[in-house]
């Protein structure tokens, strides 16, 4: 009998310290159960940076775009995106004159298409916190640029495999809708034309930072 006794009152502490560890009835709790798995969200952002040496590389511009998301775990999902970025970038050539040297026309129109793929960590797991899901995320693509015939220089940006790291948060509107906004630094190496090497060097690791906000349809 004392058995039982001490088992119930042990149970009792047990609960007890349990809902004072977490602090909030379940009615009052901040956390929010995240219930769908699978997400699309439209984006739009922009594109910043230097574009490296002389800025011949793509950057600064507007991007729109959209991923579609899906949960594998608590805390881990998947994404995949698709993104068109209209930037701009300087044309560098030989000048004409008696001494080599390089000459800067531009910016000139640089439309670039990116396709990626996304692993995003939440933060909060499967819940939200005050209506926020923080989030950090590591992202691989393909960069493809579009050729101009305004380019009239020898570097050709053509295409790129990109590795962007990523601090977000998803803003919980409701079980279907919500708000994405994060701040990426997206990395791409530039690699230079044998005209540029006695200035420049053969290649160059470029990363640009890229803002994005948009609205999610969760299901």
């Amino acid at each position: 009998m004392r058995r039982v006794v001490f088992s119930g009152v042990f149970l009792a502490a047990a609960v007890t310290t349990g809902q004072a560890q977490v602090g909030y009835e379940p009615s009052k709790s901040p956390y929010r159960d995240i219930t769908k798995g699978k997400s699309l969200t439209f984006l739009v952002g922009y594109f910043g940076g230097s574009g490296g040496q002389q800025g011949v590389g793509p950057h600064n511009g507007p991007t729109v775009g959209g991923r579609f998301d899906f949960k594998l775990g608590g805390s881990i999902q998947l994404g995949f995106g698709f993104f068109v970025a209209d930037l701009e970038r300087n044309i560098v050539r030989l000048s004409l004159d008696s001494v080599p040297s390089l000459e800067t026309i531009g910016p000139i129109p640089q439309q670039v298409l990116m396709f990626d793929f996304t692993a995003q960590f939440n933060l909060t797991g499967a819940k939200s916190w005050k209506r926020l899901a923080p989030y950090f995320s590591a992202t691989v693509g393909l960069a493809i640029g579009e050729d101009s015939p305004l380019n009239t220089g020898d570097f050709v940006f053509g295409n790129k495999i990109y590795l962007t790291p990523t601090l977000g948060t998803r803003v919980m509107l409701s079980q279907t809708f919500h708000l994405r906004l994060e701040a990426r630094a997206q990395f791409w190496k530039l690699s230079y034309p044998p005209t540029f090497t006695f200035t420049f060097s053969a290649g160059q690791w470029v990363v640009s930072p890229w803002l994005q906000a948009g609205l999610g349809v969760a299901f």
